[in-house]
């Protein structure tokens, strides 16, 4: 479990991720924080985006899936 200050800012992380890059998978927001120097699970990002409201549609282009915000 993590403490509530790390969850915060990897939810502000994941928030600004998915708001600026086209992203089709949790492994690329692991990626992404990654090069950041952020390390989590996958679980805990799967949690993050629930929290926030993430879900995957296609994007406008109708070619590919994407996190975005409902």
């Amino acid at each position: 479990m993590i403490n509530e200050k790390r969850k915060n800012v990897l939810q502000n992380a994941i928030t600004t991720i998915i708001k600026t890059k086209n992203i089709g998978s949790q492994a690329d927001i692991t990626k992404i924080l990654e090069k950041n120097g952020l390390y989590t699970t996958q679980s805990n990002i799967s949690r993050i985006l629930a929290k926030i409201k993430a879900i995957k549609m296609i994007n406008g282009k109708g070619k590919n899936i994407e996190y975005n915000y409902i």
